[in-house]
């Protein structure tokens, strides 16, 4: 179960990395001539930072260590609240998931880039969860042993 939620974890980051960049580094963001370039700017940041928290998560993740389970949250974290940020955003007055109102697919009714964040928070916690499983499981099993 832990190799499984590590496995789960991994696909998750990669694809939140990979998927930010074909989502944002165009003109619909980064090269977008109708944003500010200080917006621009901090969408530059945004996708650095992503990517290099990524590798460091992905790193932790696989590393080897007595901290695994320590290591398999941070990595699960990073994208939760990445993704989990998107319903943070939806409070502040004025954002909105699309520029222009249904541009968007849809998925039941909501925009396609809302259920991906929901799914991939989902996907996040049951990563980290299958960890903490496995993890608890190989624990008692070493405890066994260690009678």
């Amino acid at each position: 179960m832990f190799l499984t939620g590590r496995i789960i974890i991994t696909g998750i980051i990669i694809g939140t990395i990979i998927g930010a960049w074909a989502a944002d580094w165009n003109d619909s963001h980064v090269f977008n001539e109708n944003w500010p370039p200080h917006a621009r700017f901090h969408s530059v940041v945004l996708l650095f930072t992503l990517l290099a928290l990524g590798l460091v998560c992905l790193w932790l993740l696989w590393k080897k260590s007595s901290e695994k389970l320590s290591h398999c949250f941070v990595a699960a974290a990073l994208p939760f609240f990445y993704w989990g940020n998107f319903f943070t955003a939806l409070l502040i007055p004025g954002t909105s998931v699309e520029d222009k109102a249904g541009t968007l697919p849809t998925v039941f009714g909501f925009p396609l880039n809302i259920v991906v964040a929901f799914s991939l928070v989902a996907g996040s916690l049951a990563g980290f969860f299958l960890c903490l499983y496995g993890f608890k499981k190989e624990s008692d099993l070493r405890k066994q042993f260690d009678n």
